[in-house]
């Protein structure tokens, strides 16, 4: 309950005392600023500088305080009260506090997510998490926390929330861990970016904006850098999409006139875009399009050596789609022709035309890049090759 009278003056004072004898200290703080009322009448206003187990240090008083005198928090008598925890600072001893509770799990740093999920409330800071059923609090002690203030969102019936070792959901229980494909993005953005990190909801995705990532190779080299780094999640096909160059610190969905499901994000610039739009003040600037896939094994044994022979896209929407292939880990080189609206086959050639050898590989990767302002959809995408028994035990 806010508090009213915080205590009473306990005998009576001449006018110019420091010290002022009072019947309870225990909601009373260090430098206290307070209002002296007789019945309705106000006296006076005094600074508390300190305190004893039963008396209050004060500048000199101007008027003389008389027995049983009522002392409020300043501006509490006829403005808001004020809620305040009892201060036993004086006896030294450390008393429980009814109505409250910690986080298990050692980690005893700030709240950093406070959100109801179903029937019940979510409580985490960085490694602790905690449900709160309305009659008690659950701890799970399972070292996973949300890291960030503005690091989770909701989206049908299901809290995400990021941490540092990936993206978690739950419905109200125990959370499960959801960004396997993604781990290496998570594990190659910084301390500082996961911290900062933001997230949001649009239609059927979720955003989470995990600032710069570095990439690195199977033997611990570095692969790539990738700037403001965005992990899409979408729900219905239960898919995870990278994408880059979204300098997003907030989301918030904008409900318009137009459109009750826009998603807009403010960064560095201070200045606030809608996702996917654009990224200039007057959202004309064209998004460049990627799509990278993992190195694909060909053959059922590994060891095996294939020939590719084409690509087939299939584009819903679109059109001046360029196709690129790694082979081995190599470089990517672009194959000729483009795709357009319908089903397009792109043969797959070798990086240099004077090149005799077919290309060959074990491992392939394959890059699709856009760059107009047009909207684009690839929906299907195939790979003929030649499987055959050669194997390489050795190559340069």
């Amino acid at each position: 309950m806010p508090v009213g009278i915080v205590s009473l003056v306990d005998g009576d004072h001449d006018a110019g005392v420091t010290s002022i004898k009072i019947t309870d200290t225990s909601y009373i703080h260090g430098e206290d600023i307070l209002d002296i009322y007789r019945g309705n009448t106000y006296k006076e206003r005094i600074t508390v500088k300190s305190k004893t187990e039963d008396s209050i240090i004060v500048n000199a008083t101007t008027y003389a305080i008389k027995s049983s005198d009522e002392l409020w928090i300043r501006n509490s008598y006829t403005g808001t009260k004020v809620f305040r925890w009892a201060d036993n600072s004086a006896s030294g001893i450390n008393v429980k506090q009814y109505d409250t509770f910690k986080l298990t799990g050692g980690r005893n740093d700030r709240i950093r997510m406070l959100t109801n999920i179903g029937d019940v409330m979510m409580i985490a800071n960085t490694n602790n998490l905690g449900i709160w059923n309305n009659y008690d609090l659950a701890s799970l002690d399972l070292g996973v926390g949300c890291v960030s203030d503005q690091g989770y969102v909701k989206a049908l019936g299901t809290l995400w929330f990021i941490h540092y070792t990936g993206i978690y959901s739950t419905t109200g229980g125990t959370p499960k861990l959801m960004s396997g494909k993604v781990e290496k993005y998570i594990e190659g953005a910084t301390t500082a970016g996961l911290e900062a990190a933001a997230a949001g909801r649009k239609g059927m995705s979720i955003f989470f904006a995990i600032g710069n990532v570095t990439l690195y190779n199977p033997d611990g080299s570095t692969d790539r850098t990738l700037s403001n780094v965005v992990l899409e999640y979408n729900l219905r096909q239960e898919n995870w999409y990278v994408h880059t160059g979204i300098d997003a610190k907030y989301f918030t969905t904008y409900i318009a006139s137009d459109n009750a499901d826009r998603l807009e994000f403010a960064g560095d610039s201070g200045h606030v875009y809608e996702l996917f739009i654009g990224a200039k003040d007057d959202n004309t600037y064209e998004i460049p399009m990627e799509i990278a896939t993992a190195p694909i094994t060909l053959s059922n044994d590994f060891e095996r050596i294939c020939y590719p022979k084409k690509i087939t896209i299939e584009l819903e929407r679109g059109s001046g789609i360029k196709c690129f292939v790694s082979l081995d880990d190599e470089p990517y080189y672009e194959l000729k022709g483009e795709a357009s609206k319908g089903c397009t086959i792109i043969p797959v050639s070798a990086r240099n035309e004077d090149e005799n050898t077919p290309p060959r590989c074990r491992t392939i990767s394959l890059s699709f890049k856009e760059y107009s302002k047009r909207l684009c959809k690839i929906s299907r995408v195939a790979i003929d090759y030649l499987e055959t028994e050669e194997v390489e035990d050795y190559r340069k």
